[in-house]
């Protein structure tokens, strides 16, 4: 008599195996979601960055001009606020970042010495962002 069908035994190996497989595929995705979150999110950090930092440059080239700024955030959406001028502009979307990692935007003005004496200004783009404080340099009147 031949006997058809799988012994209890085969089952139980069938699905350790199974289950095994398919926990270590989880486990590596998993890992790799995490990775994936992290390089979206620096992602947008420059992103937010730049378009700032452009916004500002403008701002600076129509007015040469001390502001301070305040960040908005509706939904996903950012604005910049020009806090002296009270104009908004829209920045972007950005799903991966909350609004309270970003703590002071402002812009400053320097004076360039040589001898003693003033040559010139540089106007300095001032950001703090989760601790980090980000300058650049991002516009320079000079004078001869």
């Amino acid at each position: 008599m031949k006997r058809k069908g799988f012994l209890l035994i085969d089952l139980i190996v069938s699905i350790f195996l199974f289950v095994n497989v398919i926990l270590g595929l989880l486990l590596l995705l998993n890992k790799n979601n995490d990775k994936a979150r992290k390089l979206l999110i620096e992602t947008d950090k420059k992103r937010l960055i730049f378009n700032i930092e452009n916004i500002i440059e403008r701002d600076l080239k129509r007015d040469f001009s001390i502001a301070k700024y305040q960040l908005i955030q509706k939904d996903e959406i950012f604005y910049l606020e020009n806090l002296l001028k009270n104009n908004v502009t829209k920045i972007g979307k950005y799903k991966y970042l909350k609004l309270e990692d970003i703590k002071n935007i402002k812009t400053l003005k320097k004076e360039v010495l040589l001898e003693n004496q003033v040559i010139g200004e540089v106007y300095i783009f001032y950001l703090e962002f989760e601790n980090k404080k980000i300058e650049k340099i991002i516009e320079g009147v000079y004078e001869k």
